[in-house]
């Protein structure tokens, strides 16, 4: 089993090339299911001390507001109200989690996975799939998801077609500041012409802050936005305090 680019294996293969059962969807829904939790797990944040998992540390996020006017002074404090904000009207499934290095966007991104992809299960919704940009090097985007969904989750090429031109699927686009500035250019003209070719197609995409502001970058088919504020000096205390009494704690 291959090592992913979270630190952690490669889930078993859903399906062959040649065979299409019935359910596949569920099939792909589980393993994604399982995937985020294992990535979840494995982040330093989430990392149980001694058998004992610490709680997560509290994030701040402030609306940054984009063709979707909102009042940036907006903060949200947890999770769920991210993936409400993502699902809302006007949003409409395309949000962007801005923050600096270090700051918890890949944290951010599969918190919000996780409750996205417990929804789609309970409603049929779009499935979430975690999408590694480090690994583009040009390509036609639509191409490199098909052949991506392969790679990552086994999905035959017609089913991967047929699901990303239906929008069944949510792009949960990570590591585009592994990119260079040219590749992040091209990527961005890349993912506006899929947007603007499906308008069901939702996506999130985590960047720096940066990368709008000074980078010459704009998402244009991005409807909404969140910044992880800087963590306050007791956050950071209280977190660490917690998991000092974790690690001391008798097991």
């Amino acid at each position: 089993m291959a090592i992913s680019f979270y630190g952690c294996q490669h889930l078993t293969p859903i399906y062959s090339p040649g065979g299409q059962p019935p359910g596949r969807a569920a099939s792909l829904g589980r393993a994604v299911g399982q995937q985020i939790r294992a990535y979840r797990t494995g982040l330093p944040l989430l990392a149980p001390l001694g058998g004992v998992k610490v709680k997560d540390m509290p994030l701040n996020y402030r609306i940054w507001g984009m063709q979707y006017a909102r009042q940036e002074a907006q903060v949200l404090t947890s999770y769920p109200a991210i993936a409400d904000l993502f699902q809302s009207d006007g949003v409409d499934g395309r949000l962007l989690i801005l923050g600096e290095p270090g700051m918890g966007k890949t944290h951010t991104l599969l918190a919000v996975a996780e409750i996205l992809w417990q929804r789609a299960s309970r409603n049929s919704g779009p499935i979430p799939v975690l999408v590694n940009l480090a690994a583009w090097a040009g390509e036609a985007l639509e191409p490199w998801l098909t052949a991506y969904l392969w790679e990552e989750y086994r999905v035959c090429q017609a089913t991967a077609t047929t699901w990303l031109q239906t929008a069944q699927l949510t792009l949960l686009l990570d590591e585009f500041d592994a990119l260079s500035s040219d590749r992040q250019r091209q990527f961005t003209k890349g993912l506006d012409i899929l947007l603007r070719s499906n308008a069901n197609q939702t996506a999130i995409l985590c960047c720096r802050r940066q990368v709008l502001e000074a980078g010459g970058i704009t998402f244009s088919y991005f409807n909404s936005g969140v910044h992880i504020l800087p963590l306050a000096a007791q956050q950071v205390k209280t977190y660490v305090l917690a998991k000092l009494r974790c690690s001391l704690a008798p097991h």
